[in-house]
């Protein structure tokens, strides 16, 4: 879910990957929020080294097959399990930038650099 701002600032590097649509929020405008929908689906898992989904679909230990990876794209969806969007660093670090610091906190998934670990998710999540 993005403000019209940050659909604005964004909408040129991530519209030819996804769909923006007009989202309705409590207490919001019809025009003040949108949702972004990812079009990019990949079969980038590595299943081998990868924890099996829980029910709900989540993967607690995502580890991707590098070349396979997607990094145009803002984001991914997975070929198994497209409920869950794994966002590319440099957009996340975009929307973080735009929405500012305090606005967005960024978690480590999985990195190709072997020195970057994920952190565990935080309590509650």
């Amino acid at each position: 879910m993005l403000s019209r701002k940050l659909t604005d600032e964004t909408r040129a590097a991530f519209q030819p990957f996804g769909t923006y649509i007009p989202a309705q929020v409590p207490d919001g405008g019809p025009d003040d929020f949108c949702a972004y929908i990812p079009d990019v689906v990949a079969d980038c898992l590595d299943h081998e080294t990868s924890s099996a989904p829980a029910a709900t679909g989540e993967i607690e230990r995502a580890v991707f097959v590098p070349d396979r990876i997607p990094t145009d794209a803002p984001c991914v969806r997975l070929t198994d399990n497209k409920t869950f969007v794994y966002w590319n660093g440099w957009a996340a670090r975009l929307i973080q930038s735009l929405a500012g610091p305090d606005s967005i906190e960024l978690r480590l998934v999985w990195s190709a650099r072997p020195h970057l670990r994920a952190p565990p998710p935080p309590d509650g999540f």
